[in-house]
This record gives structure tokens, C-alpha cells and sequence, in this order.
């Protein structure tokens, strides 16, 4: 069973949405697209090569999966900024990563209604749930790493069957905060810290819906929203 739909095979994101492959996000440049097609910038091909250069330098190994066509491992440079004083840093996410990937499936928690995937946006991208009041209310007693699990449950599943490489490799999150007041970070922060230890690069947008006015301008204070 295919979650693929029809219109990804012919989606070509040079043409259609161009920032899908490098756009300037706060000052910086982010890449979108991992894989083909790839044109590599100056400051990747500089960071990459000095990274080779330190594995070799210390005897390290990076595991195989990490260095095929999906240049997994551009995601955890990235985010460093290619930066050489990180590069221990970046191993070490990747090994954390390797062990980590195989976590129990949560089944108690996947028809909750918690967190889910619902369509897609025009681009393509997975559009994600995450339901606050569900969170705060039914499943008030769920301790937060229960949460965690439930989390990277759904992004490995959309990682596996709802992206597709070279074409559409990231996702979209919705918050519902509807009846949530601003405590609803604490278990939030279960989610979206799962999203960015384990799953870097992956976040196209973020949404918050449903927010009352108090949670609105604290949250300009935390978080840049897409």
C-alpha cells in the first residue's frame, strides 16, 4: 500500500516551488532538498569536505545509511552551520540517531487523536496534527516520554511513506491550541524536541491555530513561526 499520492511522481520543485531547494531563512541559507536534484553551494562542499577530513583525521566511522544519495548527513552539518568546533558534536548526533531510530511503537496511543497526519498542502508537504486539548485533557496523565515515542513514531512513518526524495522531503505542523492557555508548552516541547534532535531538515512550516490572544504574543518571544 502506497501513502504516495499521484501528483508527487511529476512534481518537480525547481519549478514549482524553488525555495523547496535553498532559500534564506533568517539570514542564512537552508537547503530544502537533500537529494537529487542537488546543486551543491560553496560553504557545503567546503563543510563537507572538512568534516571527511576530520573522521579521517580521528579514525571515525559514519554508518552507511548516512552516506547514501539522501546525504542524510548534510542535515546534522547543517544545522551546526558546517562549523569545524562542532563536528565532534555532529558524530555523536549521528550515533545517538543510529541507536536511537528503532524505538518501541506506542499502540496505545495512535488512535488518540493526538498528533496525526491530515492531507497535504499544495506543495505536497504532510501536513501533522498536534492536538493540545487532547494532550491537556483525555491524555492529561501520559507522561512525556510516551509522548516522545508517539512523536517519533509519526515522523519516521511520514519520513518512510509520505516523503519522497528529490521531490518532497519535509512537512508542515499544526498546533491546535483550542481552550490550551500558554502552559501547553511542557508537552509540546515533546514533540518538537523529538523533531529537532532526530529528525533535522525535515521541517518545511509551523503553524499555530486556535491560540488566545495572551499565548499569541508570548509565543513571538519563543518560537519564529512559518
Amino acid at each position: 500500500m502506497s501513502f504516495r499520492c499521484e501528483g508527487m511522481f511529476s512534481f518537480d520543485p525547481t519549478i514549482a516551488n524553488s525555495v523547496n531547494l535553498a532559500c534564506w531563512v533568517g539570514g542564512d541559507m537552508e537547503r530544502r532538498i537533500f537529494s537529487e536534484p542537488w546543486i551543491p553551494l560553496k560553504h557545503e562542499e567546503i563543510g563537507l569536505a572538512k568534516f571527511v577530513i576530520f573522521l579521517k583525521k580521528n579514525k571515525l566511522i559514519i554508518p552507511e545509511e548516512y552516506c547514501d544519495e539522501e546525504r542524510a548527513i548534510l542535515r546534522y552539518l547543517q544545522e551546526r552551520e558546517y562549523d569545524p568546533k562542532w563536528f565532534s558534536a555532529v558524530y555523536e548526533d549521528i550515533l545517538d540517531h543510529a541507536q536511537w531510530k528503532n524505538r518501541p511503537i506506542p499502540d496505545s496511543l495512535l488512535e488518540a487523536g493526538i498528533f496525526y497526519v491530515n492531507k497535504r498542502d499544495k506543495y505536497y508537504h504532510p501536513i501533522l496534527i498536534i492536538n493540545a486539548e487532547r494532550v491537556f485533557t483525555t491524555f492529561a496523565s501520559v507522561p512525556p516520554e510516551r509522548l516522545f515515542d508517539l512523536a517519533c513514531f509519526i515522523y519516521n512513518f511520514s519520513v518512510k511513506e509520505l516523503l519522497m526524495p528529490g521531490r518532497v522531503e519535509q512537512w508542515s505542523i499544526i498546533v491546535d491550541l483550542k481552550r490550551i492557555g500558554q502552559n501547553f508548552q511542557t508537552k509540546a516541547d515533546s514533540f518538537m524536541n523529538s523533531l529537532k534532535k532526530y529528525f533535522k531538515g525535515r521541517l518545511y512550516k509551523w503553524y499555530i491555530v486556535n491560540a488566545n490572544w495572551f499565548t499569541r504574543a508570548s509565543l513571538h518571544f519563543t518560537y519564529r513561526l512559518g
